[in-house]
């Protein structure tokens, strides 16, 4: 489990309960670059470990009774405590039939308790991914490269991993394509809507129907730069497949997306069609909610809907928005997408 320090400018931080791995370390101002200094057990003089101008990675281990300080500017280290055993061999097989009596019942007052500490760790852990993000947002916006920040912070570089993105932002360029919007969308879902008809329904078929759009990238690697929109409504197709959902007696599935985020689940929304070619031909009415706080005021409270032709039936798939906390917003739902999902869904959770 991965463990926050904040350390605070000349003021030293004792290791008390644990060894402490730290892989990560970031400035809390980027315009004072701080030095962090270690001093392990037993040693009087600090050692300098690096000067942080942003953030960098790091792999060293500190020893418990090990302290560490900032100086210059204050420091934010991330990485795992290692908790070190106190009994020797002897003392663990001495004591081990102790270790057999069972543990007692947790009370209401130790729940409590644990409630409270979740909540510290989560509002400390929220506190520094936006520290982070927003190092990571200043750089950018002085022209850093994210090569040069992963530069910056020691991070490992992969020749092949940068030649394969420089070809997918030339496909990228080539198509013309955007940030969640399908490319060839039309082609996909004839695609799908034949198989379909024909009742040749298989999850790892779905992408299938690119086969005929003409000047797609025939690598994998670039394929799926041109097909990562998709990747949206066919998860959540096979998602639906793979927990078993069905649809009711009238043919009606429903979904919820939490958290969807208007770059990428709710980009070329015309997509979520691709969810209803990909799902069984008993599926014939697909709605999706999607609910959360980035959803575009715009959309908030409205619903769109397509058809997927098909010979011999028609499926349609419905979409509908609301804006907020789910809990908050839920009764706003309109009555066709009220009640329980057969399935929610949250992609990317916690990004």
């Amino acid at each position: 489990m991965l463990t926050a320090f904040r350390l605070p400018k000349d003021r030293p931080v004792e290791l008390v309960d644990a060894g402490f791995a730290v892989r990560n370390v970031a400035v809390l101002d980027l315009k004072i670059p701080g030095e962090l200094l270690v001093r392990e057990p037993g040693a009087r003089e600090w050692r300098h470990v690096c000067i942080c101008t942003a953030q960098r990675m790091l792999a060293i281990h500190l020893p418990r009774s090990s302290t560490m300080m900032a100086r210059g500017g204050e420091l934010h280290l991330l990485g795992q405590l290692a908790a070190e055993e106190e009994e020797s061999d002897e003392e663990s097989d001495e004591s081990g039939e102790d270790e057999l009596q069972e543990a007692p019942e947790a009370d209401e007052e130790s729940d409590e308790s644990g409630e409270e500490e979740l909540d510290h760790d989560l509002a400390e852990w929220e506190a520094l991914c936006a520290q982070r993000r927003a190092l990571a947002d200043a750089a950018a916006t002085r022209g850093t490269s994210w090569e040069e920040q992963a530069r910056a912070q020691g991070l490992p570089l992969s020749k092949a991993g940068l030649a394969l993105h420089r070809r997918c932002e030339k496909v990228i360029a080539k198509h013309g394509l955007e940030q969640g919007v399908a490319l060839e969308l039309d082609s996909t879902l004839r695609g799908l809507a034949l198989r379909r008809r024909k009742g040749a329904f298989r999850t790892t078929d779905v992408y299938s129907g690119w086969d005929a759009v003409p000047g797609l990238p025939s690598t994998p690697g670039l394929r799926a730069v041109a097909s990562d929109a998709l990747s949206f409504p066919l998860t959540a197709a096979w998602l639906a497949s793979a927990a078993g959902a069905r649809p009711d007696a009238a043919g009606e599935l429903r979904l919820l997306v939490l958290g969807p985020e208007s770059h990428s689940e709710l980009a070329g929304r015309r997509k979520w069609a691709a969810a209803l070619g990909a799902m069984p031909p008993a599926v014939r009415l697909l709605r999706i909610l999607f609910v959360g706080p980035n959803v575009p005021a715009a959309l908030d409270g409205g619903t769109e809907a397509w058809e997927l032709a098909e010979q011999g039936g028609a499926g349609r798939v419905e979409l509908a928005f609301l804006r907020g906390a789910f809990s908050a917003v839920a009764s706003r739902a309109p009555p066709s997408f009220s009640g329980r999902p057969a399935l929610a869904l949250a992609f990317h959770p916690g990004r």
